[in-house]
């Protein structure tokens, strides 16, 4: 089924395109016109035009926009979705709305913890990554694990209660010691922190330099990028581990300044991107260098801001990157574009795979992400929709431990191959091949890559 994991991947005004999307410029938005509009939209734009299958029903008859693309999509597409508008344009810029707590279904009817997000409810009553919830309201965390497992997404969310500011529900949990508390939280709005952790840490290995960034590259990164690199630059170690693990994507241009804070001058003025579009429109394809792609005006302007970016870079040889099977689109882009230029290792699992990207299309409240374009590094290499393998494989558990845990099967794995000098490594499995892994269910982070003009 496609968009299994509720990921989607996207480009929001490719620098090589001269508009962005389209708009509804006659105001007729009946169900006949906005699906024919998409289908001739993926008649022009669909980056795999020429497998597109004929419309089975009349445009009417579809529910909704989404029957649509199932009905005449090829198989071999798991991203392309429509979404609302507004829906879309919330998750790029971070905003949120409920308990500001990110949890999943674990074995044992289990739900745990995944993370709280900063300054919302859930942080502020002190419930972190690793607590086990026992209940909220009148239910209980089994019936919670129950609609989980069985794909039930609806009553998953009612169980959380309405949409509705200030709305109050009891939050019974245990923390990492075993002890139970409980809280009132209130539905609010909050932002998603995409910088989860910066930490220096001691070991074996040496002085390890952590940064989480498991929540997307969002709009607010930049921001906190420049925070957590001006104390990164400031301290001494010997090893830098990055942790995208869960971090689905976003915008091309924070992997881009994310590469630069992390490689420097070895990446600056360099390939980061080449482009492939269909044949419609394959005069839009081309490549981009690292510092074309960034727009983030912190410091004034573009070119002050890559100016601090790259005096404050790190300028690494070697880097560790921590990944899971939620490791999709702008992070796997990351990956592969800082391949060909510095030493990159991977620990954990497969990356998700997605090489390929969208242009939104806005019409008639609705954005449509389907796929446009593929994306190679400077090497040309881009043919990893089955996923980015590890060079050190370890499976995640099906308990949650704090990031930067021993405990953590995939964190201490790679403190492990840091401290055999990135040459020992013995793939383990972290938990039974027969038993379940964690079930995240669908969130408002954004799931894709795009690109936004300066």
């Amino acid at each position: 089924m496609r968009n299994a994991k509720c990921l989607s991947i996207g480009l929001a005004c490719s620098l090589f395109l001269t508009a962005c999307g389209g708009s509804d410029d006659g105001g007729q938005c009946s169900k006949k016109d906005i699906h024919s509009h998409w289908y001739q939209t993926l008649q022009q734009d669909y980056l795999w035009y020429d497998e597109l299958s004929s419309p089975t029903t009349s445009f009417n008859l579809y529910e909704d926009s989404n029957q649509l693309l199932n009905d005449v999509l090829p198989s071999k597409d798991r991203f392309s979705v429509v979404l609302n508008s507004d829906d879309w344009q919330d998750s790029i810029a971070g905003n949120n709305f409920g308990y500001g707590i990110e949890l999943a279904a674990a074995p044992g009817s289990r739900i745990v913890v995944v993370q709280s997000f900063n300054n919302s409810a859930a942080a502020n009553a002190g419930i972190t990554r690793g607590d086990q919830l026992v209940s909220i309201g009148e239910v209980a965390a089994s019936k919670l694990y129950e609609y989980l497992y069985y794909g039930n997404y609806t009553a998953y969310s009612e169980a959380f209660g309405p949409d509705q500011n200030g709305y109050e529900l009891e939050f019974v949990w245990r923390d990492s010691n075993g002890a139970e508390k409980s809280a009132t939280l209130a539905k609010s709005q909050y932002q998603i922190n995409t910088v989860t952790q910066v930490e220096i840490i001691d070991s074996n290995a040496g002085k390890i330099a952590y940064l989480g960034f498991q929540n997307g590259f969002l709009e607010p990164s930049p921001a906190e990028l420049k925070q957590a690199f001006s104390y990164l630059k400031s301290q001494n170690f010997d090893h830098f581990v990055l942790d995208l693990r869960n971090n689905t994507g976003g915008l091309v241009s924070v992997a881009a300044e994310l590469a630069l804070y992390l490689a420097g001058d070895t990446i600056y003025n360099q390939v980061f991107l080449e482009f492939e579009f269909n044949p419609n429109n394959s005069e839009h394809g081309g490549v981009a260098r690292t510092e074309e792609l960034i727009y983030t005006e912190l410091n004034g302007s573009v070119t002050s801001h890559i100016n601090y970016i790259r005096q404050n870079s790190l300028n690494l040889n070697n880097l560790t990157v921590l990944t899971n099977d939620y490791s999709a689109s702008a992070s796997e882009v990351l990956i592969n574009s800082l391949d060909p230029y510095i030493t990159v290792h991977t620990i954990g699992e497969s990356t998700y795979g997605k090489p390929v990207g969208f242009l939104p299309d806005e019409h008639c409240d609705e954005t449509l992400l389907a796929v446009n374009f593929q994306t190679n590094n400077a090497v040309g290499f881009g043919d990893y929709l089955n996923g980015l393998a590890p060079d050190c494989a370890v499976s995640e558990s099906s308990n949650i431990y704090p990031w930067t845990s021993m405990q953590d099967p995939v964190f201490a794995k790679a403190i492990s191959y840091i401290n055999s000098g990135y040459s020992s490594c013995s793939s383990s499995l972290a938990r039974p091949l027969n038993e379940e892994g964690l079930i995240i269910p669908p969130n408002n982070k954004p799931q894709g890559m795009w690109l936004e003009k300066k």
